[in-house]
């Protein structure tokens, strides 16, 4: 039997760290039988019992947002994990927002470095990238858009190429519940992390196939900090502006339209995935995003005319590519019920259910 220790800050009761932790604990049991991977939590790196395990699972939101170790105290951070090396198997789990916003000084004291998105070309993070994404790092190139505030030196770090290897692809924010009432099961699966509760993935989904009034829609907002992190937003909102309107609503409110709509455009934010996007997923409609090619990620939603719509990041074929949806709403519901069922199938089935399984099975192993 192998023991694994997650270590994770346990602040925040949504979002991507709840996405990491939760389908290990979802499928705690069924890794202790079918594959003998014992898992437990912790919330203290001081624990005397964190370090009693064969591998030990960090997420970067514990020494980021919870000790604040990267501004505080960053060699205090690397002499942990030098330390804890030298006892178990070390993972550091990225789970930032994009294939960007690295922590890669940690790699000469981790065996493995985890992301949930990553660049298809790894060689390419021997790069530094503009805001620490590549798309932003696009904007700023070939829009001349500038940031108004600083990207923090240990997030655009480029990365040395004999470390290249130990970058391995993790799972990304689609393993939390993004139903209409999601962040409430969200809420009682963080606060309640070691009772058993009752199936907490989205049990109602919406067919892509029922009748729907709403061609296309795109409800979304734009209040980041950095110039590059609107822009693409801004974008979209003033290209559909003549045809839908993309002010935000009520929870309730938006949920009805999408589950009205065929098509539902999804901008990068932070980072290319938007927790909007597993929502229109669950709601049955379609996505239309900025091309996701150079990206890999699991599970994989973004595949161009098979389970999204893309368009490109000058959006030079912007219109072209929503008169082609608008043209093809049978296609439209295709595409939709392509990324249902594989999305559908990873989180309700007991195959799915196995897929996570081996996939963190095949982590600890560093195939």
């Amino acid at each position: 039997m192998k023991t694994v220790n997650i270590l994770y800050s346990n602040i925040k009761v949504d979002g991507n760290e709840l996405a990491f932790v939760f389908p290990l604990f979802f499928n705690r049991k069924r890794l202790l039988r079918d594959h003998q991977i014992k898992v437990n939590f912790f919330t203290d790196h001081e624990d005397p019992n964190l370090l009693n395990c064969d591998s030990l699972m960090i997420s970067s939101w514990y020494f980021g947002r919870k000790t604040k170790s990267w501004i505080s105290n960053k060699n205090f951070l690397l002499n942990f994990l030098e330390q804890a090396r030298k006892k178990v198997q070390l993972i550091w789990a990225d789970i930032s927002d994009s294939t960007g916003t690295t922590q890669f000084e940690v790699l000469p004291y981790v065996d493995i470095y985890t992301k949930g998105q990553l660049l298809k070309d790894k060689n390419l993070y021997s790069h530094e990238f503009y805001s620490a994404r590549i798309f932003g790092d696009y904007y700023y190139k070939n829009f001349d858009i500038e940031d108004k505030i600083e990207t923090e030196p240990h997030l655009k770090k480029p990365i040395n190429s004999e470390f290249i290897p130990k970058l391995k692809l993790g799972w990304n924010s689609g393993f939390a519940t993004y139903s209409q009432y999601g962040p409430y099961y969200n809420l009682l699966s963080y606060k309640y992390l070691n009772f058993s509760l009752p199936k907490i993935y989205p049990q109602k989904w919406t067919s892509p196939y029922v009748d729907r009034v709403r061609n296309i829609s795109c409800r979304i907002g734009y209040n980041y900090n950095r110039e590059t992190m609107k822009f693409q937003r801004q974008k979209v909102k003033e290209m559909l502006s003549s045809q839908v309107d993309t002010k935000k609503i009520s929870r309730s409110e938006y949920f009805e339209e999408l589950r009205n709509s065929i098509i539902n455009v999804s901008p990068f934010g932070l980072g290319e995935i938007s927790l909007r996007d597993f929502e229109i997923i669950v709601s049955g409609g379609t996505i239309m995003k900025a091309d996701c090619s150079h990206m890999e990620t699991f599970p994989n939603l973004f595949i161009n005319e098979k389970t999204y719509l893309d368009y490109s990041w000058d959006f030079s074929n912007f219109q072209e590519r929503v008169d082609f949806g608008l043209n093809n709403l049978d296609l439209m519901k295709d595409l939709a019920n392509n990324c249902q069922v594989i999305y559908k199938n990873l989180l309700t089935t007991e195959s799915g259910h196995q897929d996570f399984c081996l996939h963190f099975k095949r982590l600890l192993s560093n195939d």
